[in-house]
């Protein structure tokens, strides 16, 4: 899984990128990946750990929510652009 999301508004100079991605531990347990910053500048990047499966989803859910209320759009990729 990998989501990405943008929020660009010009006449208050927002350009900005956001993503979260699901890494698996050696343990099986995900781990979230998530990459944030201005569009076309260097991206800032977290790694979230977790012990259960329960707490990853709720932290996942968590961040989505928060971004689509702060504005953000979610982007749709073609299958090419997935794979980079």
């Amino acid at each position: 899984m990998h989501l990405y999301f943008c929020l660009i508004e010009p006449e208050q100079n927002k350009f900005r990128s956001y993503s979260v991605a699901e890494q698996l531990t050696l343990s099986g347990v995900p781990d979230l990946v998530i990459t944030w910053g201005r569009i076309g500048a260097r991206q800032r990047r977290r790694d979230e750990h977790f012990s259960t499966t329960a707490e990853f989803t709720r932290r996942k859910l968590e961040l989505l929510s928060r971004r689509r209320r702060h504005g953000y759009t979610q982007l749709r990729l073609s299958g090419a652009e997935k794979e980079q």
